[in-house]
């Protein structure tokens, strides 16, 4: 009995260290990073948001100034473009001062 109890605390404290511990010494995610094992529950939500949002809030499309879907789509463009714009200055493409 003694270590049945033992083994229901230790067992789920070992699994959260370990993904703690994982979670740390990623280097994908800033947010998992910062806030290991409560970040989990942030991307979950995420990804159950559009099912929450179309019982609790409005839909994807009808939000201001921006709709979720622009707003997904700026976020995700940006480091692209700036990764273009970068690789097209060091060719000396973009250079627009007068020689």
């Amino acid at each position: 009995m003694k270590w049945s109890k033992a083994l229901t605390v230790s067992l789920p404290a070992a699994v959260l260290a370990a993904v703690a511990v994982h979670d740390m010494t990623q280097k994908r995610h800033a947010v998992l990073r910062n806030f290991p094992v409560v970040g989990h529950a942030r991307y979950a939500l995420e990804k159950l948001g559009p099912e929450l949002r179309q019982y609790i809030v409005s839909a994807d499309d009808a939000e201001r100034p921006f709709s979720r879907d622009q707003r997904r789509y700026g976020a995700l463009s940006g480091p692209a473009v700036e990764a273009l714009n970068r690789g097209c200055a060091e060719a000396g493409a973009l250079q627009n001062t007068p020689p």
